[in-house]
């Protein structure tokens, strides 16, 4: 009888200790896909951020007409935010499913100043005519850039927190 007991008490400890090693590297397993997301999401955001800066620097020190007279310069940059914004839309999706709501949101917030900001230099760019950009559109733009910045913050602040 105390045989039969002790290979009893043997075997679950180690039908314990299994369910607990499983359980233990799911965690860990989810704790790399969430970071993996995190770190994607905010590689390209940085980037973006990045183009987007220099982008609206270029137009509003030149003008349009100065921007346009630069080659391809700024169409090659235009081309990487999009390709960015892109990657990120994918990236938010992992995002989304691997983190808080409030990471969604931030990211979410994050993306669409960057959409107006993409919008706003394109919108600059069509009117190639003009060597001066009205003033309310620039601090526009400058606002969208600090609105960016903002978002970029709230990312990775909540971003640390949940890994």
């Amino acid at each position: 009888m105390a045989a039969v007991l002790g290979a009893l008490a043997g075997a679950l400890a180690t039908a314990v200790g299994a369910f607990v090693t499983a359980r233990s590297s799911e965690r860990i397993h989810k704790k790399q896909a969430r970071r993996q997301a995190y770190t994607s999401f905010l590689t390209d955001l940085h980037a973006l951020r990045q183009h987007l800066i220099i982008c609206t620097e270029m137009i509003t020190l030149r003008g349009p007409a100065g921007v346009a007279s630069q080659g391809s310069a700024m169409l090659d940059r235009l081309d990487e935010i999009k390709g960015l914004l892109q990657s990120l839309d994918r990236h938010l999706v992992t995002v989304a499913l691997e983190g808080p709501d409030e990471l969604v949101i931030d990211a979410a917030a994050a993306m669409a100043h960057a959409l107006a900001l993409r919008n706003q230099l394109y919108e600059w760019l069509i009117d190639v005519q003009r060597t001066e950009l009205p003033r309310a559109e620039v601090q526009g733009a400058m606002q969208l850039l600090t609105e960016l910045e903002a978002s970029v913050g709230a990312v990775q602040r909540v971003a640390r927190r949940h890994l």
